[in-house]
């Protein structure tokens, strides 16, 4: 194994994590910024979709190489 890789298995699930939680602190920020309720749902909802999708394919690529 590389030291290259090694690094890599051991930074990428923080930087995973910390994505995921800037994302839904950011949500959660950005919610209580607007008045109106069907747009901060609107707004998390969007935040989270796009989360999701940021994980996913960081999940995908991980289940790819193995």
């Amino acid at each position: 194994m590389k030291w290259v890789d090694l690094i890599r298995s051991l930074v990428r699930p923080y930087i995973a994590v910390a994505t995921i939680t800037v994302i839904l602190v950011l949500a959660i920020i950005l919610a209580n910024k607007f008045a109106s309720a069907d747009m901060a749902k609107l707004v998390v909802t969007f935040i989270l979709a796009t989360g999701a999708t940021i994980v996913g394919f960081y999940y995908g690529e991980r289940a790819a190489k193995k």
